[in-house]
Parts: structure tokens; C-alpha cells; sequence
């Protein structure tokens, strides 16, 4: 059992679901009441815009790097649109040039434009694509050191600052995690080494959102999106991830 593990026992409230990969993830996704804490392989997590929680992931980079490696992700990935933000090319299909930060599966009026952190405002960028501002850039370098630093020095602490929160998704038999709170902990664990992650779900988000299901997503049933742009959005989640922001279009 790892130190992180023998912390994390010592404050938990919840059930506690080990997982080793997408075979043991279906047998799990049954439970009354709260979410049970799910430890979950780094690779299995993801964020907006389908990077995944390993060495490669740009916040990892910041840690492992430096500030330079944030910087250049931001300068580089700067998508107009949901099919950019998910690089997919645009060939005219309904839901193209909406937001960068829309997700079909979530219903318009749910979703809100990244808002301002740390005292900046909305212009200076966001976390999770460019461009950003060198003040952006740098706020966000420290946050992720900050995050970095204070579980070195105390130990990981879910029970105090709140869980790393998302939900599951599914595409066959393949399951990936999306962090909707809590990236900078995800990132600074993944950098501390640690071989698995520990997740919930929030009692008002969904559980999964299933491959094949599409036609039921908020922003399909509206006409918002195709159902085939729909697809091709969550299917960028189980593929290979983008080695450099314009590469890997399907």
C-alpha cells in the first residue's frame, strides 16, 4: 500500500473501489447514496480537450519542465471551436464553430464560459487552451507549483480540500475519466509518480456518458450539434493523444 494510500485511509468517508483498468470499471459503476472514491490509473483520466493525466499532459509539464513548457502548450494550442478544441477537421457539420469549451453531452444552458481565476480577468485565457497571457501563464505556473509544494509537505488531503470530481465515459469497453474539478491535484500526483489516482463522481453529474447514446445528449436532441460531430468529439477521448496540437485530425 503506497504512503498516499495509507493518508488517504486515515480520513476517508467513502467506499473505496480499486481499478486497474477498463475490464474492472463496469462492475463498479453500481452503488446507492454518495460516489465511492475510484483509484484509477493515471492514463485513464483525462480533461478538456482529450489530453490525458500522464508525463505528457500540460500541467505535468509545468512541474516536471517549467513555467517555458506552459507557456509554449498555450502559445501553440489555440483552438477557435469545439471541433478544433478536440481536433477534429471541420467539414460544415452543425456544432463546429460553437465554443471551444462547449461538450455535447452537456446541456447549453448548464455551460458557461471559462470564468476569470485568480484575480485576472476572462481575457487573459483560460487552463486548459490558449492563447494566454504572460500574467495567466505565470498565475497558473504558480498555482500548479503551490499544489505541488503543499502535498509534498502535508500529504495529499481529500478529506480538507475536496476530492478530484468528474465522470466516467465509455466508448465500447474502454473507459476514461473526466476531471471536472481538481485538475492541478491530478496533475501534481501524476507528477509525484503516483500509480493510481484517487476520483468521484458528484452526486448531481452523470456516471457515464456512453459511446452510442448521443442521440440523448442535451445539445444532439436540441439540433445544436450532429449526432455525427457528437461522435467524432467523444471518440478524440480514446484515441492516441495529439503529440503536438495540430497533428492527429481524423
Amino acid at each position: 500500500m503506497s504512503l498516499l494510500e495509507r493518508l488517504f485511509k486515515r480520513q476517508k468517508n467513502y467506499p473505496v473501489e480499486y481499478i486497474d483498468g477498463d475490464q474492472d470499471v463496469p462492475a463498479k459503476l453500481y452503488w446507492q447514496g454518495e460516489s465511492p472514491v475510484f483509484w484509477l490509473p493515471p492514463g485513464m483520466l483525462t480533461w478538456h480537450g482529450t489530453q490525458r493525466f500522464v508525463a505528457n499532459h500540460p500541467l505535468v509539464q509545468a512541474i516536471t519542465q517549467g513555467e517555458h513548457a506552459l507557456e509554449r502548450y498555450y502559445a501553440e494550442f489555440r483552438p477557435a471551436n469545439l471541433a478544433q478544441m478536440h481536433s477534429v477537421v471541420e467539414t460544415g457539420l452543425q456544432g463546429e464553430n460553437l465554443p471551444p469549451w462547449c461538450l455535447p453531452w452537456c446541456a447549453w444552458a448548464e455551460q458557461r464560459p471559462p470564468s476569470a481565476e485568480a484575480g485576472l480577468d476572462a481575457e487573459h485565457g483560460v487552463s486548459y487552451y490558449g492563447p494566454c497571457s504572460s500574467q495567466k501563464v505565470t498565475v497558473e505556473y504558480q498555482r500548479m507549483c503551490s499544489v505541488m509544494d503543499s502535498i509534498v509537505a502535508k500529504g495529499y488531503q481529500p478529506a480538507r480540500n475536496g476530492h478530484i470530481e468528474g465522470y466516467f465515459m465509455r466508448s465500447g469497453a474502454q473507459f476514461r475519466f473526466f476531471v471536472q474539478g481538481g485538475k492541478h491535484r491530478a496533475a501534481a500526483l501524476v507528477a509525484l509518480g503516483f500509480e493510481r489516482i484517487p476520483v468521484r463522481i458528484r452526486q448531481t453529474w452523470p456516471r457515464v456518458i456512453a459511446a452510442g447514446s448521443e442521440k440523448d445528449w442535451p445539445m444532439v436532441r436540441d439540433g445544436q450539434v450532429a449526432p455525427e460531430l457528437a461522435q467524432r468529439v467523444l471518440a478524440r477521448y480514446f484515441q492516441d493523444d495529439i503529440e503536438a496540437p495540430n497533428d492527429g485530425l481524423i
